[in-house]
């Protein structure tokens, strides 16, 4: 067969492409179509928390409008979001790590490190806050992991980016039923870029990406994409922003995975060794026979003994009749301990799946390759599902869902009542004409909501006015009651109880009903932030250089291992600071070792973490070595972040006694009267 030409590659690339375009299309129509239900139930509870009219079904709004009526909403649920985004982001604690195994506790404190100041850099803890806040509205949120060299100062191994991804504009496989979607064949974000970015990212298919030549496909709508806009377009963009949408495309791929298992290995080190291929595990299998019988070969010699030939061993001398039979022995001997060393390795063969990732524009392909996470199987992006009772997109939701049409009743209601207060009767005033009353007069005296009127002989029946239209005014009653018990956050919870004659202790109790109430909520968004910190270690396991980790915790590492409080703490010395080369070799172990991934949630009320504090001060009196951040942390002083850059740089000062005593007089403790000139 001969070498095919130029123009038969193009075409078969061409095919290739357009069939790697068709799946990826089927799989995003797909989630579309069947995502279509909860797609416009969560706009419209977005619409709804951002309020005006949004609150409002069309239909309402437009029957107000003909009828020259005010279209008034009072947004109740914009309320109840906003105190339950505070109430996440008053209770947040950063990621703390810990070795899966039996390393130095040091590597779990690098790995924290590194963490935060990933977080640091792209602002991660303000991206979670609006991904938790998004999601407890719609029912959906979307935050991305990856590594960026934009807006970088690094360069070479560029930085941590957490981003928040817009869940109109997300997919994943309709069939996944695990909460991360992990099971899932696929998982696709669309975003806008730059056409200069899009052109320099991709510069061998620029010329597909121009405005001018796209200037004849106007996107109907650049805020919104549905299925419907992806059938009518075949490319898209913004005339007015100048910017391109791009289709991300992450997908599974059938592969057969291979691992080298060590059934010898001794307790805390990692048994399983993945290898590219099976022919790279019968190369180290082969390394490790060599490497038997080559330290088992070195211990033996061959040496001429009077007319014979000997081979001097551990076990002593074996005599033969010539070298080549010694050399035979030897031979025999190093294959054997080969076979040995390499006894306790066993080479396992699993098909499996790898992931990679698509860049589209419209229904062009723009790249197709294998991203730089390569081996492993967690998709980069993250999902926040307030509540999904059944395996079903209709039934996920936030806590809009189900409390927008009491809010809605409460402006119709409102609305009803405002029209019976504008056109019911006003107090009419009617005079007779024999009086020939000065009507003008009257007019200018009485306020405007009266009505002035004169009658011939008989006066009219006179209507009269309410002075208060109590079934309205109860019917909005119920509604904002109905909200905040479906809601689950009561008015102690929220700090607007009214009543004077309840107890401390009932409000308490109140209070912790209330977070009985958002119970599930708040787990299922310790699961996201714990897969964000899976997906976030690993990223900076696999992107950062133990030079860079270096250069991140290094100044850190020295003032600690310096700080007094450390030696307290059963440390090192303060007086001895490790060396890089020691720093370094830990550092190559945060890039191997397996971590487990903490995140949780501080105590809910002052008092209880005024109590859990005072906990950790004794436990530290007691001698137990309680880090000064963590108390720190668990306190409600003001400056915490000056605070822990002053322990960073100047460690813990000495303490005060005479302040102390003056402290504990003022709470009463006994023996811990000041010093005075009145003493004794």
């Amino acid at each position: 067969m001969g070498r095919k030409s130029k123009a038969q590659l193009k075409a078969d690339k061409l095919n290739e492409d357009g069939d790697k375009v068709g799946q990826i299309r089927r799989a995003v129509d797909n989630y579309w179509h069947t995502t279509q239900t909860f797609r416009m139930a969560m706009q419209d509870d977005l619409r709804c928390v951002v309020g005006g009219e949004g609150m409002w079904h069309s239909y309402d709004a437009d029957k107000l409008k003909s009828e020259n009526r005010p279209v008034t909403s009072f947004n109740i649920l914009f309320g109840l979001v906003n105190f339950l985004s505070g109430y996440e982001i008053e209770r947040a604690q950063d990621y703390r790590y810990f070795p899966r195994g039996v390393e130095d506790e040091a590597i779990g404190r690098y790995a924290t490190t590194l963490a935060k100041y990933a977080m640091d850099r792209t602002d991660g803890r303000d991206v979670l806050s609006a991904v938790f806040r998004q999601g407890s509205i719609g029912g959906l949120g979307v935050v991305d992991v990856s590594r960026t060299f934009d807006r970088s100062d690094d360069l070479v191994e560029g930085d941590i980016l957490l981003d928040r991804v817009d869940p109109l504009g997300w997919t994943c496989d309709p069939y996944a039923r695990r909460y991360d979607r992990n099971d899932g064949q696929h998982m696709t974000k669309l975003f806008w870029m730059p056409f200069r970015d899009a052109q320099k990212r991709w510069p061998e298919i620029a010329s597909e990406i121009d405005p001018i030549r796209m200037s004849d496909l106007m996107l109907n709508d650049p805020y919104t994409t549905t299925a419907e806009h992806l059938d009518e377009k075949p490319l898209y963009w913004d005339q007015k922003t100048g910017q391109v949408r791009i289709l991300q495309h992450w997908y599974r791929v059938p592969v057969t995975a291979t691992v080298v298992v060590n059934k010898a290995a001794p307790p805390g080190t990692e048994p399983v060794m993945r290898m590219d291929s099976e022919k790279d595990a019968e190369d180290y299998l082969k390394s490790i026979r060599d490497q038997g019988g080559a330290a088992m070969a070195s211990q033996y010699q061959i040496q001429n003994v009077d007319s014979a030939v000997g081979l001097v061993g551990p076990t002593g001398v074996q005599q033969f009749h010539n070298a080549d039979a010694a050399e035979q022995m030897l031979m025999m001997i190093r294959e054997q301990a080969g076979a040995r060393a390499a006894q306790a390795y066993e080479i396992i063969s699993r098909p499996t799946t790898a992931l990679r990732v698509a860049h589209l524009t419209g229904w062009n392909l723009l790249q197709d390759e294998a991203p730089e996470s390569t081996g492993d199987w967690r998709f980069p992006m993250a999902t926040f599902i307030p509540y999904q009772d059944i395996d079903d997109y209709s039934s996920m939701k936030g806590i809009v869902r189900d409390i927008k049409d009491p809010n809605r009743e409460i402006n119709w209601v409102y609305a009803m009542l405002m029209d019976r207060m504008v056109r019911g009767p006003k107090d009419p005033i009617f005079f007779s004409k024999s009086e020939n009353a000065d009507l003008a007069k009257y007019k200018s005296e009485i306020h405007r909501a009266g009505f002035l009127g004169e009658f011939n002989t008989t006066p009219p029946v006179i209507l009269s006015t309410q002075l208060a239209i109590q079934n309205e005014l109860a019917l909005i009653g119920q509604g904002i009651s109905i909200i905040l018990q479906i809601s689950g956050l009561n008015a102690e919870l929220m700090g607007q109880t009214t009543q004077k004659t309840v107890s401390g202790r009932a409000i308490e109790k109140r209070q912790a009903g209330g977070l009985v109430g958002i119970g599930t909520l708040m787990s299922r968004w310790m699961a996201t932030k714990r897969y964000v910190g899976e997906l976030l270690i690993r990223n900076i396991q696999r992107n950062y250089s133990p030079e860079k980790m270096l250069r991140i915790i290094g100044e850190e590492r020295r003032l600690q291992e310096m700080n007094p409080m450390m030696q307290q703490m059963g440390m090192k010395p303060a007086s001895t600071v490790v060396p890089v080369e020691q720093t370094l070799a830990a550092l190559k172990q945060v890039k191997d070792i397996e971590f487990d991934v903490v995140t949780d949630f501080q105590e809910s009320t002052p008092t209880a973490r005024q109590a859990v504090f005072s906990q950790l001060l004794q436990l530290m009196a007691v001698g137990i070595p309680v880090p000064p951040n963590i108390i720190l942390d668990s306190s409600d002083v003001p400056y915490k972040e000056e605070i822990k850059h002053a322990l960073k740089t100047q460690g813990m000062g000495a303490p005060n006694p005479d302040l102390a005593k003056v402290l504990g007089a003022g709470q009463g403790q006994p023996g811990s009267q000041p010093m005075g000139v009145n003493k004794g």
